[in-house]
């Protein structure tokens, strides 16, 4: 659900959380876990964004 809230174009930890409706601390854990996979990438502090 987080995943399909990203494109290529990094969105802010909060735009995440309201297009997932996840709590913060979820959001958090899930990108975590996508960052390590190799699935996304942190852009900047609290911005993400899928890997190309």
């Amino acid at each position: 659900m987080v995943y399909s809230c990203l494109d290529l174009q990094p969105k802010n930890l909060e735009e995440i959380v309201s297009c997932s409706g996840l709590s913060v601390s979820e959001c958090m854990s899930v990108l975590l876990e996508l960052e390590l996979k190799g699935s996304i990438i942190q852009t900047s502090h609290q911005y993400y964004g899928k890997k190309q």
